[in-house]
């Protein structure tokens, strides 16, 4: 699969995740949280080692490590209407810039 086919399947699982946040369904969240955070990191692995021709990514690159801090501090607080929050107000919008850059 591509990079911009593993990121619509990513960004799929976000809003899915969120949903059950936002539904305090937390258990289902959490259980969903497992799934987004190992694709993700899978994902992360993919942007890191990939080479664009303008380099133009590596301000996403600096903004997902940041956006990512700041999820786990929300999380580690408990705080699960903050982890969608952030998941869906900066996390996907990154990760639908790097993939106009995978195109």
């Amino acid at each position: 699969m591509s990079m911009k086919n593993n990121l619509e399947v990513l960004i799929t699982q976000i809003e899915q995740m969120n949903e059950l946040f936002y539904q305090q369904k937390n258990t289902e969240g959490y259980a969903t949280l497992d799934l987004v955070l190992a694709f993700l990191m899978q994902i992360l692995g993919e942007i890191y080692q990939y080479q664009f021709e303008d380099n133009s990514v590596e301000h996403d690159k600096i903004e997902l490590n940041n956006i990512l801090a700041e999820a786990m501090k929300a999380i580690e607080r408990k705080d699960t209407v903050l982890v969608a929050d952030i998941f869906q107000h900066e996390l996907i919008g990154r990760l639908e810039n790097i993939k106009e850059y995978a195109g």
